[in-house]
């Protein structure tokens, strides 16, 4: 198991993800801006071009993925998504999370993307990886009913009978084919 983003909230210990006799590693930054947990690969995963060697050797090597509270830091979901694609093994399977509506957070200056689902779809078909599942996390009835008064307030022009529209995010599921 790969956990992506694992130095500041690892799923190790997180109920109905861990396995004790699973081969768990953590992939990080350099410099992640919290350290709960030690990073075993040091690794950007939207990096391009010049892939370390203990990185570009692990390619196909991961039956299970976790990437969870980071996609919003990519500036660049093309290439991280890719390299997710080439860490798993055929017919492994990544569990990545997306936000969709959710406020900017630490660190300043690092938060940079929210995702609809139409974008993890197209996502998920660059790089050959397919939905197998998507969980969506929604909005409460408060939430739901200030955000609607908002958007009338505002004279915006949605499709308000599109469900979507009240998602907080999205933990999908993808298998590699």
């Amino acid at each position: 198991m790969l956990d992506i983003g694992g130095s500041q909230n690892p799923v190790k210990g997180m109920t109905g993800v861990w396995a004790d006799d699973t081969d768990y590693l953590i992939m990080d930054l350099l410099n992640p801006h919290e350290f709960k947990k030690k990073q075993d690969i040091i690794f950007d995963i939207q990096t391009c071009g010049d892939i370390p060697m203990e990185v570009s050797a692990a390619w196909e090597t991961f039956d299970h993925i976790f990437c969870l509270e980071v996609a919003e830091y990519w500036y660049d979901p093309a290439m991280a998504m890719q390299n997710i694609a080439n860490l798993l093994k055929p017919g492994g399977k990544a569990h990545i999370s997306f936000h969709w509506l959710y406020g900017l957070h630490n660190p300043e200056g690092e938060d940079c993307l929210r995702y609809s689902y139409n974008a993890i779809e197209k996502l998920s078909e660059m790089v050959g990886l397919e939905i197998e599942d998507c969980q969506v996390k929604p909005l409460g009835e408060g939430g739901k009913n200030r955000l609607e008064a908002f958007y009338l307030n505002e004279k915006m022009r949605l499709r308000f009978s599109d469900p979507a529209m009240y998602d907080e995010g999205y933990l999908v599921t993808f298998s590699k084919k």
